[in-house]
């Protein structure tokens, strides 16, 4: 999605006040993000797999290049959300290592105790502070002037943007 600002716009604009967003998204970096620092984790496991299980040495940056709007603004679905929207309940669910890895692995030579490693080594990694790329978030709209405040943002900014202002 590139347009967050309009897409926010329009769902604060549909709802009622009572009403609730739910989202069940990827929220990990953009695809533009995508550095050896994001990826030193990922590379480390990687690295540590049988090299009959990998598809390849290295591991490259996990950007769907066959669909240039993948991932375009990902790391901004929340911070935009939030303008707009009062999350009530956020429950991020992984994915940071498992999302990356897993398309980067052969499947048929994948075995109950090697996913059951990676999954440990997603959790050791979330606990070390790791961000979550996935997430399911709970919100509601705004109310009075900040919602209002937040319709102003989603209409003006993408044309500020624009403007090169």
């Amino acid at each position: 999605m590139a347009k967050l600002e309009k897409l926010f716009r329009a769902v604060l604009r549909a709802m009622r006040p009572d009403g609730l967003l739910y989202l069940d998204e990827y929220i990990g970096p953009s695809r533009t993000e995508w550095s050896g620092e994001i990826l030193t984790p990922h590379r480390a496991v990687h690295a540590s797999l049988p090299p009959e299980i990998r598809n390849g040495e290295d591991l490259p940056d996990p950007v769907q290049a066959d669909d240039p709007s993948e991932a375009i603004r990902s790391s901004e679905i929340e911070p935009q959300m939030r303008i707009g929207f009062e999350t009530m309940a956020r429950r991020p669910y992984g994915g940071t290592l498992l999302s990356v890895l897993i398309p980067r692995l052969r499947r048929d030579r994948l075995t109950d105790s090697l996913l059951e490693r990676l999954i440990d080594e997603e959790r050791l990694l979330l606990a070390r502070g790791g961000s979550s790329y996935y997430a399911i978030i709970v919100a509601r709209p705004r109310r009075g002037l900040a919602r209002l405040r937040a319709r102003i943002h989603y209409f003006a900014v993408p044309k500020l943007k624009r403007s090169g202002s």
